[in-house]
């Protein structure tokens, strides 16, 4: 098990889950819209993952990157 309840657990919970949010203005992310109840250790094994698939993605910013590999598999709606 991860653990989540220290720092670098907490970054990790941060980059794991990119916002969901619309501003309205064209995101710097692609939109990721999570699932109530997944866990943050699924996501990570997701990221994780998607990296290895993708490795060009490991020179972007890690919230970045992460939404690059969660979005496709968590579309948002609009």
């Amino acid at each position: 098990q991860f653990g989540y309840d220290n720092t670098k657990g907490m970054l990790c919970i941060w980059y794991v889950t990119p916002c969901d949010c619309d501003t309205g203005k064209k995101p710097a992310v692609p939109r990721v819209c999570l699932p109530a109840g997944i866990s943050h250790e699924v996501l990570a094994k997701q990221v994780i993952a998607g990296l290895q698939n993708r490795p060009e993605l490991q020179s972007l910013a890690a919230e970045q990157a992460a939404a690059q590999v969660l979005a496709p598999l968590y579309p948002c709606s609009n």
